[in-house]
């Protein structure tokens, strides 16, 4: 019996960690092509243009995907407040992505054209995003890691092909077009499948219909919160340089990016368990994400001089500054996204969230000083710096709430404890 649980136990985390290496390395993939095929400066406009309709599907959430793993796995079936909880945040997403159009027509009225149209008109792709993530936290608490892989490798492969098919034939318009259209197949099959899936469980009305408001918004803002500390550094290098910098930076991310792997894979498959099991070590978990994650890092350091100008081309020289100022960084990274998904499952949002504001300050902070001088290097180093104050302060706010040492400390721990 206990082989029989340790061969499925490896089995989930071979499919896990197989296709998060697939995601990342298509994502790789079709930034490379995409840098290839639009080329430095209309890279930098792609990137923030589909950088718009994330951070509103993130604002829309309202924690619909962590809420659903905490009660399909408390209550082992879908209940009714999932599926308000999604019209909720659809009809969010809707009023948000209204308010970003207009905002963005308007302050283009002198320079009106189809791609400005095209541009503005991605924000309405929220839903979809969203969509494809409460399927994903369903199968994810059900433990169908099988199906999650192939719905986390369609939600990059068929976006980023028909992307990168708009971009040979059409250029920048092409890109956006066949970015957006791919995300809305991929969302319209995961709410027929969500669809499908409520009507099978029958969910009776119950105690779990009503929406925990409380902890809904508090999640979701630190989500947000959490996405601007990860994306951040892409607005503000746009307002203080130029789109050439923000595509030699993305290049940087697309590379270093690959060493997050580990950490992606072992949350996924953890969360479960965390969100079950509240008072689970995260220790022995969290140091076999650092150490494959530096792994990762001192192979891509080696290996960017010779990566970069092979895969994305001579365009992307500094790209490779860039990569392994962010590397140190990216680690770091590792490790806060991993703790920072089993505080959220388990409803420690707060230390997320105050960490997330130090980083996001920290980042904009050294950013502003240097970016406009350093460009992509500049915002490489100003992350990576971010990073590890972010999972600073985290560490230091888990332990006074879990193992106060001393009366010093007594005010904080009170705070803590209630967070």
């Amino acid at each position: 019996m206990q082989l029989l649980m340790k061969y499925k136990r490896l089995s989930t985390y071979l499919w896990t960690f197989g296709s998060r290496i697939l995601v990342i390395g298509l994502t790789a993939i079709f930034g490379v092509l995409s840098a290839r095929v639009l080329g430095p400066v209309d890279k930098g406009t792609y990137t923030v243009s589909i950088l718009i309709p994330s951070l509103i599907s993130t604002v829309a959430m309202l924690a619909g995907p962590q809420l659903v793993v905490m009660d399909v796995s408390k209550y082992g079936r879908l209940v009714y407040r999932l599926h308000k909880l999604l019209n909720w945040s659809s009809a969010v997403a809707v009023a948000v992505g209204l308010a970003c159009f207009v905002m963005q027509v308007t302050s283009s009225s002198n320079a009106f054209s189809f791609i400005t149209l095209l541009l503005s008109g991605t924000v309405f792709i929220g839903i979809a995003l969203i969509v494809s993530e409460f399927l994903a936290a369903l199968l994810q608490a059900r433990k169908q890691f099988k199906a999650l892989a192939l719905l986390r490798v369609l939600q990059i492969f068929v976006p980023g092909l028909m992307m990168i098919v708009g971009a040979i034939y059409l250029g920048l318009e092409g890109a956006t077009l066949g970015y957006v259209f791919g995300v809305l197949i991929v969302g319209i099959t995961s709410w027929f499948l969500w669809d499908r899936a409520f009507e099978v469980q029958q969910p009776r009305r119950d105690s779990g219909d009503k929406i925990p408001w409380g902890y809904v918004l508090t999640t979701n803002l630190t989500l947000v919160v959490l996405f601007l500390s990860y994306r951040a550094d892409v607005l503000v290098l746009n307002a203080i340089s130029n789109s050439m910098e923000v595509g030699i930076y993305s290049a940087a991310v697309a590379l270093a990016e690959l060493v997050l792997v580990a950490s992606m894979s072992m949350s996924t498959v953890r969360a479960p368990i965390y969100a079950r099991d509240h008072s689970r070590s995260l220790s022995s978990d969290t140091w076999q994400v650092f150490g494959l994650s530096l792994v990762g890092s001192a192979v891509i350091a080696i290996l960017s001089p010779v990566l970069i100008p092979l895969l994305f081309g001579v365009e992307y020289l500094e790209s490779i500054n860039a990569t392994w100022a962010l590397l140190p960084g990216i680690t770091l990274l590792a490790v806060y996204r991993y703790i920072s998904n089993a505080e959220i499952i388990r409803g420690h949002k707060f230390g997320v969230l105050y960490s997330c504001l130090v980083s996001i300050a920290v980042d904009v902070g050294v950013l502003c000083l240097i970016g406009g001088n350093m460009g992509a290097t500049g915002a490489s180093l100003a992350a990576t710096l971010a990073y590890a104050s972010g999972l600073a302060y985290l560490l230091i706010h888990r332990g006074v709430r879990v193992n106060p040492k001393s009366s010093n400390v007594s005010d904080l721990r009170a705070f803590a404890v209630r967070n």
